[in-house]
């Protein structure tokens, strides 16, 4: 069988996000590789914790396209002078000439519907982080500086759309890791049966 390695193509990436989430417990489970891994990976923490997210109906079974409606939906919400800066960090040639436009394509994951289908993106980490109320850790490749020593991002909520009922410091991050510039995937505990999420 093929090594996570082999398949994407870059082994030394890999080994060392496999030997960084191995120290702090966890192993990588990969995901859908057809231009949804983060919205997936972040789907497969909410079926994996499910009770953390009675709120989400049928969170036992959540899927990719909910994840991307749901952080769509965030989106739709940000003000006028928050989107301002946040266009900032899109591509006009490839997330869409306009905010709604750009919506669409963080929300249509069926093929032939959007093409290319979009890519997560560090705005839709964000509006994740921001529409479910956790932080997200995301578990990188990139090798470590003086400038971020930490094997990992965290992602938190930002601004107003933190709700005063969440104590953030109580809530499981969702987990996450990232093949730099290549691909997401989920992390699972180690002492976890591997099973199919």
């Amino acid at each position: 069988s093929e090594s996570l390695a082999d398949f994407y193509g870059n082994e030394v990436d890999v080994h060392l996000l496999e030997d960084r989430i191995k120290v702090a417990g966890f192993v990588l489970q990969d995901v859908d590789n057809e231009g949804h891994c983060q919205f997936d990976a972040i789907a497969r923490q909410i079926r994996l914790f499910h009770r953390d997210y009675q709120h989400l109906e049928g969170a036992q079974t959540y899927t990719f396209s909910q994840v991307r409606i749901d952080v769509s939906r965030w989106l739709r919400k940000v003000q006028n002078e928050e989107r301002q800066w946040m266009m900032g960090f899109l591509a006009v040639d490839y997330d869409g000439r306009d905010w709604e436009e750009f919506c669409d394509k963080v929300e249509n994951s069926k093929p032939g519907k959007c093409k290319p289908i979009m890519w997560g993106n560090n705005l839709t980490l964000l509006a994740a982080s921001c529409a479910y109320q956790r932080t997200i850790r995301v578990w990188l490749s990139a090798p470590s500086t003086s400038l971020e020593p930490k094997p990992y991002l965290d992602i938190s909520p930002i601004g107003d759309c933190i709700e005063p009922t969440v104590n953030e410091a109580s809530v499981r991050p969702l987990q996450i890791a990232h093949v730099f510039e290549r691909h997401f995937m989920t992390v699972v505990p180690l002492a976890w049966p591997q099973r199919n999420l």
